[in-house]
């Protein structure tokens, strides 16, 4: 019959060492890759919302410029007509 002590003897603890080493090393290691993640992802949105800006920009010198040709159009319509009711 074996006997156990209740208190682990120095070869048993050796193993635990090493493996809560193992496990610190790996838990820092997590967390700054998730860190790098996370600072990844603030860059990827910060240059999102400057794409969006620019795309914002874009669209409203598109409605500009449509708005204004259609102006454009209606004024020059308009002069057209009254040019030829002069000349009429």
């Amino acid at each position: 019959m074996s006997f156990h002590s209740s208190s682990p003897n120095e070869s048993d603890r050796k193993p635990t060492k090493t493996r809560l080493k193992q496990l610190a090393r790996d838990f820092q290691a997590l967390s700054y890759r998730q860190l790098q993640h996370e600072t990844l992802l603030k860059e990827r949105d910060a240059h999102f919302a400057k794409i969006e800006e620019k795309l914002q920009l874009v669209k409203e010198k598109g409605e500009y410029t449509t708005k204004s040709k259609r102006s454009s159009k209606t004024s020059n319509s308009r002069l057209n007509d009254s040019y030829d009711e002069k000349n009429s």
